[in-house]
């Protein structure tokens, strides 16, 4: 369920970081950030939450499974790949609300389909 992650450079010598030393860097370099992080970040409020975001992966799911695009024994390995590509990009809650119409279409024009790919 991790959105985001970060890498903290270390020397050979030290090669890892314990977790209380690794919050204490990345904070420091936080607080030192001059001016914003990103033009582009919307606000927060316009910000999509995490259950609008959990819905859109269930959505999602559910049409990928329907379609037989998702291998039933394993789903995980490609909808991890989704949330990861997801989470990457900066969306506001209406790049949500576009997302949602259009698996809500997608899925609204495969309640007829069988299951079999056309021309096999």
């Amino acid at each position: 369920m991790c959105s985001h992650s970060a890498t903290i450079a270390t020397s050979e010598d030290v090669g890892s970081l314990n977790l209380a030393q690794a919050v204490l860097l990345f904070l420091y370099a936080f607080t030192c950030q001059t001016g914003p992080l990103e033009n582009s970040e919307p606000a927060a409020g316009e910000r999509p939450t995490h259950a609008e975001l959990e819905g859109l992966f269930a959505q999602m799911e559910q049409v990928l499974t329907r379609i037989a695009f998702l291998n039933p024994s394993r789903p995980a390995s490609v909808m991890n790949r989704l949330r990861r590509m997801i989470n990457q990009t900066v969306m506001d809650k209406d790049d949500i609300s576009l997302l949602r119409g259009m698996w809500s279409q997608l899925q609204w024009s495969i309640n007829d389909w069988r299951g079999r790919k056309r021309g096999g």
